[in-house]
C-alpha cells in the first residue's frame, strides 16, 4: 500500500475507535466498507449500493472492481515495475500468469531485449560458445 493509501486507512480506523466509545461498542470492524451488522457486504450489495452509486455521484462511467485490479497493474507497468513484483502484488500463482494477461504492455520489452543482443562484443560473435557446451571448430 501507498503511503496516503495507509494514512488513509489510520485515519478511518481512528474516526471508528471514537465513534465505537460514544456508541459504547468495544470493537470496531476490520472491514473498510462494512454492512449494517459490522461484518463484510455481500458482493451484490456493496456493487450497487455503494460502488455504482459512487461512481455515478462522482460522474464516472460503470467499471467493474475488477478494473480497479488491471488499472493498478497497469500503472505498475507504466512505472517501470518488474513483472515479478507485479505478480507478487496481485497474489498471481506463477509469472506466467502475469506475462500472459500484462505482458503486452511492457513498453518496448522485446524491442529491450533484442537490442542487448547489440551489446555483445564483436569477438563474441565472431566465435561464438554454443549453449551445449561444446566450441566450434573453424577450418
Amino acid at each position: 500500500m501507498s503511503s496516503q493509501l495507509t494514512q488513509t486507512l489510520r485515519s478511518l480506523r481512528t474516526l471508528r475507535r471514537k465513534k465505537a466509545l460514544q456508541h459504547g461498542l468495544g470493537e470496531i470492524p476490520d472491514w473498510v466498507f462494512v454492512s449494517s451488522r459490522g461484518g463484510p457486504p455481500r458482493a451484490s450489495n456493496f456493487r450497487h449500493r455503494v460502488w455504482y452509486r459512487l461512481l455515478e455521484k462522482l460522474g464516472f462511467r460503470r467499471i467493474r472492481l475488477r478494473d480497479l485490479r488491471h488499472t493498478y497493474a497497469r500503472l505498475l507497468i507504466q512505472n517501470g515495475e518488474s513483472l515479478a513484483y507485479i505478480r507478487d502484488r496481485l497474489g498471481h500463482h506463477s509469472i506466467q500468469i502475469t506475462v500472459d494477461i500484462y505482458g503486452h504492455l511492457v513498453p518496448g520489452g522485446n524491442r529491450a531485449a533484442v537490442d542487448k543482443l547489440d551489446e555483445i562484443e564483436e569477438a563474441t560473435i565472431r566465435n561464438p560458445a554454443p549453449a551445449c557446451g561444446f566450441r566450434v571448430k573453424h577450418k
